[in-house]
């Protein structure tokens, strides 16, 4: 047996659904039809490194054919810095590093 990680995801509304629905079928006619250029798709991320030399959990794993049973203590609160990059087919944008928390008003 392995201990797989429960994941979380955002709750879609049925409506939702076949609104990706169309708009997956919508590109894909556009790709097969109109030569829309897949290529300038861009995908990007963000990782959080703390100061004390802590990365988000979430972008940190350990590869390798044992559990190390590793667990790493780190303080409630502790400054860090947002690292958001974008790639591409065409080139990447950033890193752009970040000092403060990201919220709707900035």
């Amino acid at each position: 047996m392995f201990p797989f990680k429960i994941q979380t995801h955002q709750a879609i509304p049925v409506r939702a659904v076949q609104q990706r629905v169309d708009f997956a079928n919508e590109m894909l006619t556009m790709i097969d039809s109109e030569g829309f250029d897949v290529g300038c798709i861009w995908f990007t991320d963000e990782a959080h490194f703390h100061l004390n030399g802590i990365v988000n959990k979430q972008n940190w794993r350990f590869l390798g054919s044992e559990n190390p049973y590793w667990c790493e203590a780190k303080p409630l609160y502790s400054p860090k810095v947002t690292v958001w990059a974008a790639v591409c087919s065409r080139g990447i944008i950033g890193p752009f590093f970040i000092r403060e928390t990201v919220t709707s008003e900035h």
